[in-house]
């Protein structure tokens, strides 16, 4: 099954202060009534969409009432359209090759760089002298540095 991106609900809240929450109708297909699988998710003004509403088996229909402290409902208000949301198709012909020396591909143009470049570029950076000292702080104090990290899978 495919992963999909949460998504909320978000609505306009009700001015009256006799209602005390809302309610969330789902229903796959095209409509949505009172008899439809429903959530009541207090006097808030939008709801992430809960997991156990499958976005991914097709069209969703969603509506939502305010309730009163009564529990009388209002009408319903729904989208103007069934939600529907796909995952892009998965990559194909996935397998594993032989690599017969160690070299890292530029993803634009499938150039190559071979291990004794990357072991020049990295003995040059070890033999860079450390940068003289900023003028613009006086008697050689200099700003603070926060050192940090960077996961290339966090921006995912």
């Amino acid at each position: 099954m495919a992963r999909l991106r949460k998504c909320k609900l978000v609505w306009a809240a009700s001015d009256s202060q006799e209602i005390v929450g809302y309610k969330v109708y789902w229903a796959y297909g095209s409509t949505v009534d009172y008899r439809c699988d429903a959530i009541a998710v207090g006097k808030v003004a939008e709801i992430v969409i809960p997991d156990c509403i499958d976005l991914a088996s097709g069209p969703v229909m969603f509506g939502i009432t305010a309730v009163d402290r009564k529990g009388n409902e209002s009408d319903m208000t729904t989208l103007t359209e069934p939600f529907h949301r796909q995952a892009p198709p998965p990559p194909q012909r996935l397998c594993l090759e032989h690599a017969d020396a160690f070299m890292i591909r530029e993803a634009l143009d499938e150039e190559t760089i071979e291990p004794e470049i990357i072991q020049r570029l990295i003995a040059q950076l070890e033999d860079d002298e450390p940068p003289e000292a900023d003028p613009t702080f006086p008697d050689g104090e200099e700003e603070d540095t926060i050192p940090a990290r960077f996961d290339i899978g966090s921006i995912f």
